[in-house]
């Protein structure tokens, strides 16, 4: 085949379904004479697989299942191993009639991966192109099996996988292996194996490195995927419809990840990102920055530097004084009802942007929903004066009632008993009593004092959710304790506060949370609860039995280290 007109000849094979077997047989039947037909042959099948007779003539004599079996196929010294694997590629890439042969056969295709992932860039590149292109191929038929990863690409070892994905780009860098991940990633255990194989910082570094349109839209298209596989329940906030605000979207739902292995992955990278001058303004400018840096910032382990730590707390400052997330301001001289309806309004925002993850911004609503009733109320109250007369109090009026101590207990006026007296009947005891006019103060009327008191409650239960989320654990007891003030008897409250108390390893003020919980809900017999509460005392049984031996060996190790002192005078 040294000549021209003798490889035109060779390629005149292709025109008829007889030629085509010919070369077919010089590759399932080589010798050592024709080894130089079997390379041309299959170079010829990788330029014409496209072609749908050839295609279809190929898959008849089943000619992958041939070359899959091949020896030359993982032996990189054979004359046929290049030539093979530039067939597979090029068939998983655009020999439609082959692609479901090859599909079958990954099992095959993976293992003889992880067997090459040490050969040269010739041989690793045609294999990652090969399974890149396989995977684009079969593009929306792909479906999660229950009992194998990736799709059915691997057995077992997601983490395996996943390290060999990031050997081949490394050394090969093939863009399309991130468009292979997004498509066959489907479970939390794959995305947490992604997470943990260094593969999201070595593609986040070379986006934040070269700014390419093209890579940036597989980034943004995996970063988006993986945080709908990881969190579900809580869609993405995106900011703007250009590419690096889809990207800044994406990448900050990640990086409020609960999950411990995805945000210590994204830290590195938050800080990459905001070191670059292209995609720092991008990141800053999105609603959700602010929260991811607290966020962040609420956990050692990310970002241990206190220099760091100092720079990342400035830069969330100046996103709060953005005010990105629409805080609105506080509103003087608003009327009850409509500082109710205001709150309401509020804590609904604050519920959506703690659904989003978004604690720090959620904690603001809440906390702008309390503010709001406070004042509110506190106007309300100034507008209510101490009667001087009994026309001034109607039977059922709500009154205050100055004690010997200067406290003063809330009651409803039951009756007049002169023009200075009257009859009142206490809310906590139910016990009546005559006293004078001066002794009393108006308040709000039961209806609204009850509608007061419970959304200040649910705003205190959120808020409080808010700060613990973000490690805020005192702030967020000390929020609790204000609402148990206004509602004892509120049992979630009083539960969250045991909770929050022995993660504190306050061991005792959990004990007594929990004690009055518990009877609290074997009253109302509600069984959910008292079940969490059960389980919650056991772990506080289990702290409290650690702090006793760990008190029982601290005070023999200060015996022990008494006994060394010499006592004065000698």
């Amino acid at each position: 085949m040294d000549s021209d007109n003798e490889v035109d000849a060779f390629a005149a094979l292709l025109e008829t379904d007889d030629g085509v077997r010919t070369l077919v047989r010089y590759i399932q039947t080589p010798s050592d004479a024709d080894a130089d037909d079997a390379v041309n042959a299959l170079a010829l099948f990788s330029d014409h697989g496209t072609n749908e007779r050839i295609a279809r003539l190929l898959q008849d004599v089943k000619l992958v299942d041939t070359l899959l079996s091949h020896a030359s196929l993982g032996d990189v010294e054979e004359d046929l191993h290049l030539p093979i694997w530039r067939c597979l590629a090029a068939w998983a890439h655009g020999a439609a009639p082959l692609v479901p042969a090859l599909w079958a056969a990954r099992s095959s295709l993976v293992q003889q991966s992880f067997a090459l992932r040490h050969a040269s860039l010739s041989t690793t590149s045609l294999v990652s192109a090969t399974l890149t292109s396989l995977v684009a191929s079969i593009g929306s038929t792909l479906q999660p099996r229950p009992d194998k990863l990736f799709c059915g690409l691997v057995d077992a070892d997601a983490n395996g996988f996943c390290d060999l994905l990031k050997q081949y780009y490394v050394f090969g860098g093939n863009t399309g292996l991130l468009d292979l991940i997004r498509r066959v990633l489907s479970t939390k255990a794959e995305a947490k194996a992604l997470c943990s194989s260094g593969l999201l910082r070595l593609w986040g570094r070379e986006w934040h490195q070269q700014h390419d349109t093209t890579f940036g839209a597989k980034w943004t298209a995996l970063l988006s995927h993986l945080a709908e596989v990881l969190h579900p329940q809580r869609p993405i906030l995106y900011s703007g419809s250009d590419g690096d605000s889809q990207w800044a979207s994406a990448f900050l739902a990640l990086a409020l990840s609960p999950l411990k292995c995805v945000w210590m992955e994204m830290a590195p990278l938050v800080l990459d990102a905001l070191g670059t001058a292209t995609l720092a303004p991008v990141l800053q400018s999105h609603p959700h920055c602010h929260g991811a840096l607290l966020w962040l910032l609420s956990k050692p382990d990310a970002i241990p530097s206190a220099t760091t730590r100092a720079e990342l707390e400035a830069i969330a400052i100046d996103c709060e004084m953005a005010n990105r997330v629409a805080l609105p301001t506080l509103e003087i001289g608003l009327a009850l009802p409509e500082a109710l309806a205001m709150a309401t309004s509020l804590k609904a925002s604050g519920n959506r942007w703690f659904s989003l993850g978004n604690h720090a911004a959620a904690r603001q609503f809440y906390r702008l929903g309390l503010s709001t009733l406070k004042v509110a109320a506190a106007t309300a109250r100034q507008a209510l004066s101490t009667p001087t007369t009994t026309t001034a109090l109607p039977v059922g009026a709500c009154v205050e009632v100055r004690q010997g101590d200067g406290t003063r207990w809330p009651a409803m006026v039951s009756d007049v008993d002169g023009p200075t007296r009257v009859e009142v009947i206490y809310d906590a005891s139910g016990d009546d009593d005559t006293v004078d006019l001066s002794r009393c103060r108006l308040c709000l009327s039961f209806s609204d004092q009850s509608a007061l008191s419970a959304l200040q409650v649910a705003l205190c239960m959120n808020l409080a959710k808010s700060l613990s989320h973000l490690r805020m654990v005192p702030e967020a007891i000390e929020c609790l304790h204000f609402g148990l003030e206004l509602a004892p008897d509120h049992l979630p409250a009083l539960y969250l506060r045991g909770l929050l108390h022995m993660q504190t390893l306050q061991l005792k003020p959990a004990k007594d949370d929990f004690f009055r919980a518990n009877k609290m809900a074997g009253e109302r017999k509600d069984k959910a609860t008292q079940v969490q509460i059960h389980k919650a005392w056991k772990r506080l049984q289990v702290l409290t039995t650690q702090r006793k031996k760990a008190d029982k060996k601290l005070i023999k190790d200060m015996m022990a280290y008494l006994d060394t002192l010499a006592i004065d005078g000698e």
